[in-house]
């Protein structure tokens, strides 16, 4: 996070909230939100939602926006982000992969857009578990209810979990063998 640059804006620009962005906040309104973005994907998921909504005011983004944005991105400097993986338990048997998914109807662009996330964890009979991938998206269909957003969900989550186990065995050489299933536990609560 230490190559997101340093980015302030006049305090008598600042005043201008309600402004339209000119031309150069624009640019700058995008690369801000563009560092985020990479931010999310490689350790943040906690900013993804903002990321989102901030991302769906790129066409008429206000001075408002270009300092909410200015102080996520600061947000991303002064609060470090480690990761790190347990120790799995060897025996592959034990393995599962356990998607979590989650949607919110009308909650971003003004009411009309809807959200989706997931997060995808291998967990061993230990209690270890390990997140290995995460995503939180704008829902790219129109839905009407929160059913169909929390459907949706689980679908990109499933899919998601379905090509993430792929690759596992693929890396562990028992694409073929299938003598070990790796686990897909569903659950679901309304």
């Amino acid at each position: 996070m230490e190559k997101i640059d340093n980015t302030t804006i006049e305090p008598s620009r600042a005043a201008m909230k309600q402004d339209v962005l000119n031309t150069s906040e624009q640019t700058l309104y995008r690369k801000l939100i563009g560092q985020i973005n990479w931010a999310v994907q490689v350790s943040r998921p906690d900013m993804a939602f903002e990321m989102i909504d901030m991302s769906t005011k790129l066409k008429e983004g206000t001075v408002a926006h270009l300092i909410r944005a200015i102080k996520a991105s600061n947000r991303l400097k002064e609060i470090k982000s480690i990761i790190s993986f347990p120790k799995m338990n060897k025996d592959i048997k034990e393995w599962k992969i356990i998607v979590l998914t989650d949607a919110s109807l009308g909650n971003i662009s003004n009411g009309t857009g809807s959200t989706e996330s997931h997060v995808i964890w291998i967990v061993d009979n230990d209690s270890n578990s390990c997140p290995i991938s995460w995503q939180a998206n704008k829902i790219k269909r129109v839905v009407r209810s929160t059913i169909a957003a929390e459907a949706l969900s689980l679908q990109d989550g499933l899919e998601s979990s379905f090509y993430h186990r792929r690759i596992i065995e693929d890396i562990l050489g028992l694409k073929h063998k299938r003598l070990y299933q790796l686990k897909l536990t569903l659950t679901i609560k309304v």
